[in-house]
């Protein structure tokens, strides 16, 4: 149990310290939690990680001050705002080591299913090596840990009914189930139709009584421990309430036909490293094939139907609208089951079953070991940045990527801060204070004017105001056609723009206003420099420098 969580915690963290800037890492509202901060700034999600991360950055403090690495308090948390790498290196290790606790979890689980321990240990691989699993654990989200209590939900839903009788196993489905929730509240679009399983698999073995008294236990546990483990959403819940509804103009695109999502799942769930490869997809559809030769298959069929119709249900609702964190809880059950079929094929055709295990461990490996290249690959800001600063360091600088190595200037921080200002008058809205450490001095030494270009957040691009009447937050708002004119930006002086990925910005991106910037940039200003990407899995884009003094 011990050697396969250690090997799964090791295939998650080679290369974690890969130096791509990803957007929803908020390392930020962890270190909050440090301050006394219990409710997030922007509510999207439940809290857990934050408060769990800043348990592990208190651990950090005291083993750095023992070790003499930080002095004091003072000295740690200058740390954080001079350089934040070890915060964010410590949070996505935590998070691929709970992503890790589903290899042994499955072992475990394997063996009360009656597995033999190579049995067992094949499909702890498995799921050891499922490529989304693996890829998303390189990022600090909550997503990897809704895996993780996802697929321990539905395993504890098939011991339970090995053991019906036993009311502990009911305390430990409802834990499970509350630390999904936890971890991310999308679990509970999985909620209804695995519910629904459960009581059809549940009810022919202990009747209406047992399988009534099953459920009260399940809903007491989880209404006593959501609370304690979701403080924030208490303390914050109306404000809760208002984030998901920008979460859900954010999630949900209109437009598309069910089989165009459906079809757009299909080919997630097919890639080599955001999905789960050629093979295992199959192996889950032929699971009923070989169903009656497993223990317990009524209920494993009852949760089999329940995932294909909880991602049948997350398509219908989101459509076109997948990002690969979506499907990360569903695809590592659709991995378990597809080992399942494996260990079935294996013990009727050996021959054929070796073909396929063969197959299903060197594309996940192929898959790793593509992850792995990127993970350690160096990231392409570095090189712009060097150009930036020698190249263009008197000049007035707006990019679409960040790059945190180019020193701010306190004059581009200003305007800034007075353009954020100005959106969040329109809006009647306060915004939420900076804080000291991140007021630049007015001399600081080699600082630039660069300020990153207003982006939306990512599902705003297209929204309107109407969209968020009474639900706009600071930040969390549509684009302003005063930040997305270029003449504003030529008239302030603001000359040379770093843009990722043009082709896609000028014709593919939802957004009218985002489309013709850029396809007015692309027509006046020259590109002086181009990037190659080589983490495209971390959101990595060919990058240009484009010069508005000249002409293309």
């Amino acid at each position: 149990m011990i050697a396969l969580f250690a090997v799964a915690l090791v295939v998650r963290i080679i290369g974690v310290d890969h130096g791509a800037i990803i957007g929803d890492e908020r390392i930020n509202e962890a270190a909050k939690v440090l301050t006394g901060r219990l409710v997030p700034d922007q509510h999207f999600y439940p809290p857990l990680l934050n408060y769990l991360t800043a348990i592990l950055y208190g651990f950090m403090f005291a083993v750095g001050k023992v070790m003499g690495v930080w002095p004091d308090a003072t000295a740690f948390r200058s740390q954080y705002f001079q350089d934040p790498t070890i915060f964010s290196v410590a949070g996505r290790v935590l998070v691929a080591a709970i992503s890790a606790l589903m290899a042994p979890i499955a072992y475990k689980f394997a063996r009360k299913m009656k597995y033999e321990m190579g049995e067992a240990l094949l499909i702890s691989t498995v799921i050891l090596l499922a490529p989304l699993s693996v890829y998303l654990s390189f990022m600090y989200k909550g997503d990897p840990a809704l895996a993780s209590f996802s697929l321990l939900t539905i395993l504890l839903m098939v011991r339970k009914s090995q053991v019906p009788e036993s009311w502990r196993l009911d305390i430990w489905l409802a834990l499970s189930m509350v630390l999904a929730l936890s971890f991310k509240h999308s679990f509970a679009l999985n909620m209804l139709p695995l519910a629904i399983a459960y009581l059809v698999a549940i009810y022919p073995l202990v009747g209406v009584s047992g399988t009534l008294w099953s459920v009260v236990r399940i809903f007491l546990v989880g209404v006593i421990t959501w609370p304690v483990l979701n403080i924030g959403i208490v303390l914050d819940f109306q404000n809760f309430l208002d984030f998901q509804k920008i979460q859900s103009v954010m999630s949900i695109t209109e437009g598309a036909t069910l089989s165009q999502s459906l079809g757009l799942l299909v080919e997630r769930v097919f890639h080599l490293q955001s999905g789960l490869g050629l093979i295992l997809p199959v192996l889950f559809l032929a699971f009923p094939l070989v169903a009656n030769r497993t223990v317990q298959p009524r209920m494993l069929i009852s949760i089999w139907l329940a995932t294909i119709a909880g991602m049948i249900l997350v398509a219908y609702l989101v459509r076109l609208r997948q990002p690969e964190h979506l499907w990360v809880s569903f695809f590592v059950v659709v991995a378990f089951f597809a080992a399942l079929t494996l260990i079935e094929i294996l013990r009727m055709h050996r021959a054929v079953g070796r073909i396929l295990g063969a197959g299903v461990l060197a594309l996940a490996i192929f898959g790793c070991l593509g992850l792995w290249q990127q993970t350690l690959a160096r990231p392409i800001t570095q090189e712009i940045a060097s150009v930036i600063q020698e190249n263009y360091s008197v000049r007035k600088i707006a990019t679409g990527i960040p790059l945190p190595t180019v020193p701010q200037s306190r004059i581009a921080q200003d305007y800034e801060v007075a353009r954020h200002q100005r959106t969040a008058n329109k809006y009647d809205i306060e915004l939420p204070p900076l804080s000291a450490e991140r007021i630049i001095p007015l001399n600081s030494p080699n600082s630039q004017f660069i300020l990153p270009l207003p982006n939306p957040m990512s599902g705003l691009e297209n929204a309107r105001d109407e969209d968020l009447v009474g639900n706009i937050r600071p930040y969390a708002w549509p684009p302003q056609i005063a930040d997305w004119t270029l003449d504003a930006w030529l008239a302030d002086g603001v000359d040379v723009f770093v843009v990722s990925n043009l082709p896609y910005l000028m014709h593919e991106t939802s957004s009218v206003m985002l489309r013709a910037f850029y396809q007015d940039l692309n027509e006046r200003c020259k590109v002086t420099a181009e990037f190659e990407p080589r983490k495209p899995l971390f959101l990595e884009r060919k990058t240009i420098i484009m010069d508005c003094s000249m002409r293309p």
